[in-house]
């Protein structure tokens, strides 16, 4: 009987110690409610459990490209002098598919200029529908390149006995004009280079 009362009582002796060793295991996993870690005794000495808490992860959201202006087609007024009449949809360009289209007719220092601009789902678009304007342009092809400014494009110069025509793609729009030669070259210029 002696013995099993001593099993016993080492038992309820190992399982104090396990209890305490598990409650002060729990005591350093983190600060106390106050804030500050407990305080435990190993091998005689006195020592603080440190605490690092884990960093809260930050949600950045990913970056957003900024509003694009809309595209104005057919401005109300053209640097150099130029300025528009009444404005009005290009029904070639509408039918052939444009999202947006504008025509109207600049009055300028030396003589009037048509345009006829229009917005296209893609570039592509745009270029495919510039082969269209070239083939109605009058005259005989002079020049053509890269339009010189932002967005990307092409342009074809004709020219029929000094009444002149540009072809353009500018990004997403084209355009087309028509008049006097000297004017027609200086609308273009200041147009794309406000586009």
């Amino acid at each position: 009987m002696a013995i099993v009362v001593g099993v016993a009582q080492t038992v309820v002796v190992i399982l104090a110690a396990l209890g305490w060793s598990w409650a002060a295991g729990q005591a350093g996993a983190g600060p106390s409610p106050s804030g500050v870690p407990p305080e435990i005794v190993i091998d005689g000495q006195t020592v603080a459990p440190t605490y690092s808490p884990r960093p809260t992860p930050v949600f950045t959201p990913p970056p957003t490209a900024p509003d694009e202006p809309p595209i104005t087609l057919v401005p109300d007024t053209v640097r150099g002098g130029y300025e528009a009449g009444d404005v009005a949809p290009d029904p070639d360009a509408d039918d052939a598919g444009a999202v947006d289209s504008g025509s109207t007719t600049y009055t300028g220092p030396q003589g009037d200029i048509e345009l006829r601009r229009s917005a296209w789902e893609t570039p592509e678009d745009a270029a495919q529908y510039a082969e269209t304007l070239q083939a109605q342009a009058a005259g005989t092809l002079q020049k053509s390149g890269t339009v010189g400014v932002p967005p990307d494009g092409q342009y074809w110069y004709y020219d029929d006995d000094g009444q002149s025509t540009m072809v353009w793609t500018q990004g997403v729009t084209v355009g087309y004009a028509t008049g006097a030669a000297a004017d027609l070259q200086m609308f273009y210029l200041e147009l794309v280079s406000a586009s």
